[in-house]
């Protein structure tokens, strides 16, 4: 079965929810991309649930074999597990959502489009001697210090997807 068609039969199940998968992983949202299509190509691979009715890492974990294969759980399920009876494991408990990042000018999910990735990190904040402004420095230093985490921590993912595509040609 080809990506494709994996995208559409993903698409259709009702153990995929698109709403629920936005709102649980909002970078999926910021990448511009079908939630069915993430998931295929990469959510079931880092771990990610398509719903709350389907636990992925649960599933491999009960079907060990699924896990050895190296096929998409939910795709397994879908075309074997549930004629064969195995069980589907629900979240058991609820999945915390990502922090939504604030944007910092560089483009989530650059690694899904053509042309450079840039990597510049944002401008580093002033600094200053005087005791009155040093709290303020001390803030300015702290937003800074978040906008650099949030850019390495959607560069890593980049980066992630981009090995993902390479390994699966």
């Amino acid at each position: 079965m080809d990506l494709e068609q994996q995208i559409e039969l993903i698409r259709q199940s009702p153990l995929f929810d698109a709403e629920w998968y936005l709102a649980t992983y909002p970078d999926v949202a910021r990448l511009d991309m079908c939630p069915a299509t993430h998931f295929a190509r990469y959510g079931w691979r880092v771990g990610r649930n398509p719903s709350a009715a389907f636990h992925t890492r649960g599933y491999q974990e009960q079907h060990g074999d699924v896990a050895r294969s190296g096929a998409n759980p939910l795709i397994h399920y879908l075309q074997h597990g549930e004629r064969e009876g195995r069980r589907v494991p629900a979240v058991s408990r609820p999945v915390t959502p990502l922090p939504a990042a604030r944007s910092t000018g560089h483009p989530a999910g650059s690694a899904l489009r053509p042309g450079p990735v840039s990597v510049a990190s944002p401008p580093a904040p002033p600094t200053s001697e005087r005791p009155e402004e040093a709290s303020r420095c001390q803030s300015l230093q702290l937003e800074h210090t978040q906008q650099l985490l949030e850019h390495y921590f959607r560069r890593c993912q980049e980066l992630e997807y981009q090995l993902m595509d390479a390994a699966a040609r």
